[in-house]
């Protein structure tokens, strides 16, 4: 049953079904209903409507009924840009609704700060015991119990200095997930910014799809000039594989799910398909900006890699072995326990999210967002530094790839969350709806799982550098 309309995306000025808040059981539908449209020149500026004759509806009981309705046009002279804002202010009035929103969000960001606190208040005493004990066995006066004082604690994170800076296996792949991920964080930013100075999203069709398709293609600068630069730092000699391979995680898996659901909605001869002149645009765009700023990007981060990576402890030739790990310190395990916090942090937001871009609602509270996504980058960061220096403590100098993991590790929390909302709160049905719904949320799980995943690892590689050159070693 239809409870919400929305003409040339001006939604209704009411609802189209009711339900009697004393009766849970009872919904009362609407049978006649007259349509005011206000117009300007070609576009729908405002839509009321009048419901009249009430049908009572009661659970688990059938009744037939007709439906009547009737339209009458307006001209009216209000801009086709400012048709939405009488629907914005209307949703930021609903005072109980706003009330509880800052709420939800306020608690779980306390939430988030509190544990935040808590664990880098354990995790600094941690460092700082560390260092106070490695400093002491290495200014001992006493030669011989100098000596014995660093073999016995010569272990840990300290005992493999020599191999923490060997740079990981499939350095082309590394750098390029890195660089990629840089890029998804720089976008979201543009994004945010545009959405919160101005109300271009509401008020142009099409222009959110536009705005992400432009600054995407012009990011893949980001993309290049940061891959290319830290593959450079790290002694790579096949910078086209690097750049290539870039060129695929970013554009690759994303245009392959567009084109799997353009294939699906043309075979239901749905208007989701796409012209012929949106996918010239869209390849068009791709071939003459997004390539050419990714190898340019590519050169320019050539350029200044060149000084080195400049690892505060040189790297040992003969490889460590590594010993077995706990189970906790298990990548897998890594990777479901650090995505747990951030991903908390976000859940109560993500929840009204769903609910504007699936329940097609006016979502104008841009700020909100914007501490939410500065809390789960914070998160990140120390979440991913906690794991490295652990992981290390466990004599495991492997930890560039695990950094990403975890990092990226709430994305793969956002798909799932996706199929939970789905399956128990979405009236979403048919092959159709489906495939977009996961298509979508797909991508989005993999921009988030690239973009905090390059968090993750600036945030352990920093963290990394800060702990070997705090000591003194040999």
């Amino acid at each position: 049953m239809i409870d919400e309309l929305a003409i040339e995306l001006v939604p209704l000025g009411r609802d189209l079904v009711e339900a009697a808040p004393e009766l849970m059981n009872q919904v009362f539908v609407y049978s006649t209903l007259h349509f005011a449209l206000k117009y300007n020149e070609n576009h729908v500026v405002e839509v009321d409507v009048i419901a009249e004759d009430e049908v009572e509806f009661v659970h688990g009981r059938q009744k037939e009924f007709s439906l009547s309705y009737s339209v009458t046009w307006y001209e009216s002279d209000k801009p086709t840009e400012h048709r939405l804002n009488r629907y914005i202010e209307r949703d930021r009035l609903k005072a109980n609704e706003l009330r509880t929103h800052w709420l939800s969000v306020i608690n779980a960001a306390a939430a988030a700060v509190l544990l935040f606190m808590l664990l880098l208040s354990i995790f600094g005493r941690t460092v700082n015991r560390d260092f106070a004990r490695y400093s002491a066995s290495v200014d001992v006066e006493d030669l011989e119990h100098d000596e014995l004082m660093v073999e016995e604690d010569e272990r840990g994170w300290r005992i493999v200095k020599s191999d923490v800076f060997r740079f990981p296996q499939y350095k082309e792949l590394f750098c390029a997930v890195v660089g990629t991920g840089a890029q998804v964080l720089v976008l979201l930013i543009v994004l945010v910014l545009l959405a919160t100075t101005s109300n271009l999203y509401h008020t142009r069709r099409g222009s959110f799809n536009t705005a992400l398709l432009v600054t995407f293609a012009l990011t893949n600068l980001v993309a290049g000039y940061t891959s290319a630069k830290l593959y450079t730092q790290m002694d790579g000699r096949n910078l086209a594989l690097n750049t290539i391979s870039c060129l695929t995680i970013s554009l690759g898996p994303i245009y392959g799910v567009w084109t799997v659901l353009d294939v699906i909605a043309k075979i239901y001869g749905s208007t989701m398909a796409l012209s012929f002149w949106v996918m010239a645009s869209v390849i068009s765009i791709t071939g003459l900006i997004a390539i050419p700023a990714t190898f340019f990007g590519a050169v320019l981060g050539r350029r200044s890699g060149k000084s080195g990576f400049n690892a505060p402890i040189r790297t040992a030739k003969a490889r460590r072995e590594i010993p077995k790990p706990p189970v906790h310190l298990r990548w897998e395990v890594q990777m479901v326990l650090a995505g747990l916090l951030p991903f908390g942090a976000v859940l109560v937001e993500l929840a009204y999210v769903f609910a504007s871009v699936w329940g097609h609602k006016t979502f104008s509270l841009h700020g909100i967002g914007v501490i939410v996504i500065i809390i789960v980058l914070a998160v990140t960061e120390l979440v991913c530094a906690v794991f490295t220096y652990y992981q290390l403590c466990a004599e495991d100098h492997e930890w560039w790839w695990n950094s990403i993991c975890n990092g990226g590790s709430t994305g793969i929390y956002l798909f799932l969350y996706s199929i939970y909302y789905l399956m128990m709160k979405s009236n979403l049905s048919g092959f159709l709806q489906v495939s977009y719904f996961l298509g979508y949320m797909f991508s989005v799980s993999y921009a988030c799982f690239l973009m905090l995943g390059s968090v993750g690892y600036h945030a352990s590689v920093t963290f990394v550098r800060r702990l070997y050159k705090s000591i003194k070693c040999d």
